[in-house]
């Protein structure tokens, strides 16, 4: 998925030298400082899991950056081509992005420790990433922000512990459900030296509007610890329970 040709010539009038950057001793400087952008694209097909075929949300979210436009969120709205139910769940995944967008849940956790701007990015990343995930059912993507020794404590379930277990079991759970709609509430995040702990409420919608209780439970509590590794944070632990 590339950038369409009349797209790039836009960009080639919006990015000027003193009118929407500055060219400086210490390098370049956006001015259109203070502003977002929401940049919505579509694709009949689906992205890879890894998305190494998305050249368009990165060059898009660099051009931007570039004249100083930050925060850039994408809500991408793919597999308009494929059958259903693959259809349904990329419109539903790209519905839980735009109310992601209004939730502002970025804002509600209260940091506790060390955090850096990174950090912050990071841990929200992966918070979004999970739901992304489990929305659109893509069980390696979401194995993907674990860490090796993930540890996953879900009702009535075993101890799951491992990637490779891991991935098994999301593998099995999303063969035989479909989620509408994940939304996480993180109420506080505190970090002790490499290890971050996450407390919240998740919002869990079915796609056929059922729910059976434990992980399928319309509300519930859950408690995530990160750790900060060689390549970043992610998962360590991942627990839930439905609210009584």
């Amino acid at each position: 998925m590339n950038v369409p040709s009349p797209l790039k010539a836009y960009f080639d009038h919006v990015v000027r030298s003193g009118e929407t950057f500055a060219v400086e001793p210490e390098g370049y400087r956006g001015l259109l400082v203070g502003k977002r952008a929401t940049v919505i694209t579509g694709r009949g097909g689906l992205k890879s899991s890894v998305g190494e075929d998305d050249f368009q949300s990165p060059y898009l979210k660099a051009i931007l950056r570039f004249i100083g436009i930050d925060p850039v969120d994408i809500v991408t709205v793919e597999g308009t081509a494929m059958p259903e139910p693959t259809r349904q769940r990329a419109a539903a995944c790209a519905k839980h992005q735009v109310d992601r967008l209004f939730d502002g849940d970025d804002a509600l956790p209260h940091w506790i420790g060390d955090f850096s701007d990174e950090d912050m990015r990071q841990i929200n990343a992966l918070r979004h990433g999970q739901a992304d995930a489990i929305v659109k059912g893509d069980a390696k993507a979401y194995s993907e922000l674990c860490a090796d020794d993930i540890q996953l404590l879900i009702p009535s379930r075993a101890i799951i512990s491992g990637r490779k277990a891991f991935l098994e079991a999301e593998v099995g759970l999303f063969r035989h459900a479909t989620f509408a709609s994940f939304r996480k509430i993180p109420a506080k995040i505190e970090r002790g030296g490499n290890l971050a702990v996450e407390v919240g409420l998740q919002d869990v919608v079915m796609a056929d509007g059922g729910s059976n209780g434990g992980v399928y439970s319309a509300r519930q509590k859950y408690t995530h610890v990160f750790r900060l590794s060689a390549s970043g944070w992610r998962f360590a632990v991942l627990m839930s329970s439905p609210c009584e």
